[in-house]
């Protein structure tokens, strides 16, 4: 199992918004933490883990907690997208329980969510995932009328292997164009032909006219999902002088060959 404390592929899910109640003024915004925000588990069909998730309230005000299980997915340029359990390919949400379900933070507090993964017998090979999500609210106080909460949410991301299936996928696109002051943009296109999420691995190497090599790019490490197209870009630091350029694009998505591609370009004047 690996556990990553701060990235979450290349998303940030911040607590959002305000509490508010009905006819009255915000009440404050929440912070909130938690930790690991992405888990990645390799449970066989038929097996099941137990693990738990930190919550922090490191707020001035205190915060009420609902936790829910959620499908989710990203966009080709990564933006993520939640739905309900179990309503996309892929989900892990129908194989998890959490508790406790709610729970209430004071400044300072924290709290451990304990969750269980039970994989089906008959799950075939492949990658699956689901998202923990912990969801702030306001309750009613006793005597008051109903409250209308604007909820924030933060999320612990779940990825879930069964088996050991090939990653496989294929450079489907590099674009370039010239950004401020001469300095090359380019934007990778990856298709995912398999069963199980990759992570972008590799760099571009940029070449003048000579084959001298002039700079040498690092890929964004990203997630890209199963059967999916993910979009990203990878900016050079440095200016180029005017003249013309190969691009060699090198992936790693961690098989025994690395993947290749190469665009010509030029900077103008």
């Amino acid at each position: 199992m690996k556990k990553d404390p701060i990235d979450l592929g290349g998303l940030v899910l911040a607590l959002l918004g305000w509490l508010y109640l009905a006819g009255s003024s915000p009440v404050g915004a929440v912070s909130l933490t938690v930790s690991p925000v992405r888990v990645e588990h390799n449970v066989p069909a038929g097996g099941s883990i137990t693990d738990a998730i930190s919550i922090l309230n490191d707020d001035t005000s205190p915060a009420h907690i609902r936790v829910r299980i959620e499908d989710w997915s990203l966009t080709p340029d990564g933006a993520i997208v939640f739905a309900k359990p179990g309503s996309l390919p892929h989900s892990a949400a129908p194989w998890i329980r959490v508790s406790p379900r709610e729970f209430s933070l004071g400044p300072g507090q924290s709290q451990q969510v304990r969750y269980s993964l039970t994989v089906p017998k008959d799950a075939a090979p492949g990658g699956y995932r689901a998202a923990i999500i912990f969801s702030t609210f306001a309750p009613p106080a006793p005597g008051e009328g109903r409250r209308v909460a604007l909820e924030g949410r933060i999320a612990t991301i779940l990825y879930q292997t069964v088996g050991r299936p090939l990653p496989s996928g294929e450079i489907i696109g590099l674009s370039f164009r010239q950004g401020p002051e001469g300095r090359p943009e380019f934007t990778v296109s990856f298709q995912n032909t398999g069963k199980v999420h990759i992570r972008t691995r590799g760099e571009i190497l940029i070449r003048d006219k000579a084959g001298k090599e002039r700079a040498k790019l690092a890929l964004p490490d990203l997630p890209i999902l199963p059967q999916s197209r993910r979009d990203f870009q990878v900016e050079g630091e440095e200016r180029l002088p005017p003249g013309e350029y190969t691009a060699e694009l090198v992936m790693d998505i961690g098989r025994k060959e690395l993947l290749a591609g190469e665009r010509r370009f030029s900077i103008a004047e």
